[in-house]
């Protein structure tokens, strides 16, 4: 019994020593530009609902894409934890053969995966290429007397055409050219917004399969 006791405690502490040295690696965001006033910036991944939308202005939420330093990736190891949208504990780390990582099998596993940047960074991606991001803080800001929503558009054959539809509305009609449904939403994948003079002028949104 002592030496199963023993045994036992030995494991623990084993355990206890590789929870200790166990690396938490988070996104950097070194780059993002919106943190003070919102006056002549583009926002280039935003978030809003249905009802974010009024006569007169959009309540935002503003995102920044999600990258890693090299240093960080390329010394993760089992037991680590890389936050990227949510929490995952590595159990895996391979190549992908062109540069990149698969973690945990990758996303097609419920891992992650990532590709390496030519500035040597790593983004992670998901089905279509679409990557991850960050909800960085909100804002709510007015619209400009005129604004121009930029959205795709497709052929009567139902094919994406080259050129977007660009539309210039009253602030009061912004909202019926951004949703059909109150179901809709825009997402910081595709969604973003100009603003000149602390007023928003202009909404794009770009096609996401």
């Amino acid at each position: 019994m002592k030496k199963f006791g023993a045994l036992a405690l030995a494991a623990a502490l084993s355990v206890s020593a590789i929870s200790a040295l166990a690396a938490e690696v988070n996104p950097v965001h070194d780059d993002f530009e919106a943190n003070g006033e919102l006056v002549d910036i583009e926002l280039e991944h935003v978030g809003a609902k249905y009802d974010d939308v009024t006569e007169t202005g959009m309540k935002l939420k503003i995102y920044d894409e999600i990258w890693y330093r090299a240093s960080d990736i390329e010394s993760l190891q089992p037991g680590d934890v890389i936050n990227c949208e949510t929490g995952y504990t590595v159990e895996t780390v391979q190549k992908d053969g062109e540069g990149g990582f698969e973690i945990n099998g990758g996303y097609e596993n419920d891992g992650l995966s990532l590709w390496r940047d030519d500035d040597g960074t790593y983004e992670p991606y998901q089905a279509d290429d679409l990557g991850y991001f960050d909800m960085m803080r909100e804002a709510e800001l007015p619209f400009a007397e005129q604004v121009t929503v930029s959205t795709y558009q497709f052929d009567a054959d139902g094919n994406l055409m080259d050129e977007d539809l660009e539309q210039t509305a009253a602030a009061a009609d912004v909202k019926a050219l951004l949703f059909t449904d109150e179901e809709d939403a825009l997402s910081p994948s595709n969604t973003s917004v100009t603003v000149e003079n602390g007023r928003i002028t202009r909404v794009e949104i770009d096609y996401e399969p």
